[in-house]
């Protein structure tokens, strides 16, 4: 009987062995279950970061690839300018030896330059002005040109006027120049009919 009870009791105890060793193998078992999938959550989530930094890499080497502005044309178009004279410098007859005879800007024989432009836009005036008149046998009679200009159209009220100077036209797009001038008449100078021309240019500044 005892030694049937000492068989039981081995029994028994080999079989707690048993349990105790499949309980530590399942506790094993999870234990590595555990590690796996803390494993695997980490690379996953390291794969996640990655693929987003390639993602964010992507977009930002497409946004710096290419780039674009844009820009507005213009013009602005003015009134063409246009210079018309009233009428020709004449010193009608003259006798040898008178010496100087002299139109002055303002006097009625003298020329009237009507210049024609944009509104308050700014000109420069330039001319050319011969310092003789020439006659049919090329004979010279000397001549001085006197000019003055305003915006008014009082040519008592003109201020001399530079080739090259600028002024602004008025209200109505215009400006006058006007044209006098001075001869001198000598002894013995040749007879005939003398002429020479007066050029006026006129160009916006800007």
């Amino acid at each position: 009987m005892f030694n049937g009870l000492v068989r039981i009791l081995a029994r028994n105890s080999k079989v707690s062995r048993c349990r105790r060793d499949t309980n530590q193998r399942a506790e094993q078992s999870n234990h590595l279950l555990f590690i796996i999938s803390f494993f695997l959550e980490f690379l996953m989530n390291k794969f996640l970061a990655i693929a987003g930094i390639v993602a964010l890499g992507a977009i930002t080497a497409s946004a710096q690839k290419s780039a674009g502005t844009s820009a507005k044309a213009s013009a602005t178009i003015v009134r063409s300018l246009s210079v018309e004279a009233n009428q020709d410098l004449d010193f009608g007859f003259q006798a040898q030896g008178v010496g100087e005879v002299t139109i002055a800007p303002s006097e009625a024989k003298a020329v009237k330059f009507t210049i024609t432009g944009e509104e308050k836009m700014d000109v420069m005036i330039s001319y050319s002005s011969p310092s003789a008149l020439i006659n049919q046998n090329g004979s010279k009679l000397p001549f001085r040109g006197i000019i003055t200009a305003n915006s008014d159209d009082q040519a008592e009220k003109a201020a001399d006027l530079s080739s090259g100077d600028i002024r602004t036209l008025n209200g109505k797009g215009n400006h006058f120049v006007y044209l006098g001038g001075t001869i001198d008449v000598a002894k013995d100078q040749d007879r005939g009919f003398y002429t020479g021309q007066f050029d006026i240019n006129v160009e916006y500044t800007f």
